[in-house]
């Protein structure tokens, strides 16, 4: 789900923040209170994460829009969303159970396969957690008190649950949260600021018992599974990530800026480039369930590996339009979403030689 497309709302949202005018959520003002408005052409707009509960496939994008289809995409419906800002990533733990997250520090909970969805933390919530997460920490004690006074502006950019209660949301600044009663509760993890020294983190995912985040200017980081231990990994570029994947044999690929594209077998202890001969940035990449991997690049092409990563061979879609994420349907295609809402991807003669 990274961009350039995603990068450029998160610039976006990292100016300083301006109450939204009133016709920004469909005449209301304050996107955190005002619900999503139904629109026939939602599942035409941008749309930015992607994730499957069971058989249902549920897509989200800008002003709060959240659609589900329960027959493998052939009909979309729009959900019942509390709020109007645009949502950045879906993450379903379960057939029912599920969290998106996005813009103003939103996190929504859903436990019906994305059909409705409430709202568990929002912008003004995540700054009282960051400024009692950090303690006497003097530098993020600073920070705190300076994101409280910029008001809810902060995103949250990836979202990742490991069952119906451990759930996390990363974001803008090295800020995150994490809960493990399924969202009752919530706190910031206040070493990630740290150890991020404040950087933007773009992706996570879960490995192993453990999680690796990427973000920008080539950061890389390892979570321990209750997230109380954060460390650093080596960085192989200073060109920033938007997404890393988790093959099912293990490896990890991390994606970003100007073709940049790593390849890690040790969890992340080191990582190799892999040459693909292209300057176009990556955006998003999936791990399929027949082991292969796909990668989106920002000018629409699909990138595909059959041999764990080590290989890439690129396909240009006819119709392509900015993609920012990727899931895999239950019959094994792959859906993709982006500037122009919903495509199908179906790679032609991408095999690597």
């Amino acid at each position: 789900m990274r961009p350039l497309l995603l990068l450029a709302l998160v610039v976006l949202a990292l100016l300083p923040f301006r109450p939204p005018p009133a016709h920004a959520a469909g005449g209301g003002g304050d996107t955190l209170e005002e619900a999503a408005v139904r629109s026939p052409h939602a599942s035409r707009s941008l749309l930015v994460g992607a994730a499957r509960a069971g058989g249902t496939l549920v897509v989200a994008g800008e002003r709060g829009h959240i659609l589900y289809s329960d027959d493998g995409g052939n009909h979309w419906q729009q959900a019942e969303v509390p709020v109007s800002v645009t949502l950045t990533a879906l993450c379903f733990a379960d057939a029912r159970t599920g969290w998106a997250v996005g813009h103003r520090g939103v996190v929504l909970k859903s436990i019906d396969a994305g059909r409705s969805w409430t709202r568990q933390l929002d912008g003004r919530r995540l700054n009282e957690l960051v400024l009692d997460a950090v303690g006497s920490m003097p530098r993020l004690v600073a920070e705190a008190r300076r994101f409280a006074e910029d008001g809810a502006d902060k995103p949250f950019l990836d979202v990742v649950c490991t069952d119906e209660n451990r759930v996390a949301a990363i974001g803008a600044y090295g800020l995150a949260v994490k809960s493990s009663d399924g969202g009752k509760t919530w706190a910031a993890i206040a070493d990630l600021m740290t150890v991020s020294d404040l950087r933007h983190l773009n992706a996570v995912v879960a490995i192993d018992g453990t999680f690796v985040l990427a973000g920008e200017q080539g950061a890389l980081y390892r979570a321990s599974a209750d997230w109380t231990r954060v460390e650093k990994l080596d960085e192989p570029t200073s060109g920033s990530f938007f997404d890393v994947v988790a093959t099912p044999a293990g490896t990890l690929v991390a994606l970003g800026l100007r073709g940049n594209l790593f390849r890690s077998v040790d969890h992340g202890a080191t990582w190799t480039r892999v040459e693909v001969g292209s300057t176009l940035s990556f955006n998003a990449g999936i791990a399929r369930s027949d082991g292969s991997v796909l990668l989106l690049d920002e000018a629409g092409g699909v990138w595909r590996s059959t041999d764990d990563g080590r290989r890439f061979a690129r396909a240009q879609m006819p119709g392509a339009f900015p993609f920012s994420a990727l899931v895999q349907a239950g019959d094994g295609k792959v859906l993709a979403v982006g500037a122009r809402g919903l495509k199908w991807i179906e790679p032609v003669g991408s095999t690597p030689p």
